[in-house]
């Protein structure tokens, strides 16, 4: 379950905001497992990847493999969303763990903020 292939590189409480513009891979990773206890952000899964939309770049959270998966396909109209309410893929979409973190993902673990100074 613990994501040992994404060290953490600092010991303690992570700090709120990253204060550099690049967010290092890993800050984003385990900020995002501390606000989601440690599961996916539609079911109770452990998490295996960073979610992000993939026309803005906007971080939304982290999701299981087989949510990944699914997120994508039901985006696609080619999946119904097999979550009951509230852990439904639209609701995700409307309210994700990341959203007041305001992260960009600009390739593939390039990670900044959207715009400096909001949430």
């Amino acid at each position: 379950m613990w994501p040992f292939y994404i060290p953490r590189k600092l010991v303690g409480p992570l700090p709120e905001n990253w204060p550099e513009e690049k967010i290092p891979h890993w800050y984003v990773w385990w900020r995002l497992f501390e606000l989601q206890d440690g599961r996916c952000a539609c079911c109770n899964n452990s998490p295996h990847v960073v979610d992000h939309d993939h026309r803005s770049g906007r971080v939304r959270g982290l999701l299981c493999s087989s949510c990944n998966r699914l997120e994508g396909q039901y985006f696609r109209r080619l999946w119904m969303c097999v979550h009951a309410p509230p852990h439904c893929f639209e609701e995700y979409w409307h309210s994700p763990p990341a959203l007041t973190l305001g992260w960009v993902m600009l390739r593939s673990s390039v990670f900044r903020h959207a715009a400096r100074g909001a949430g």
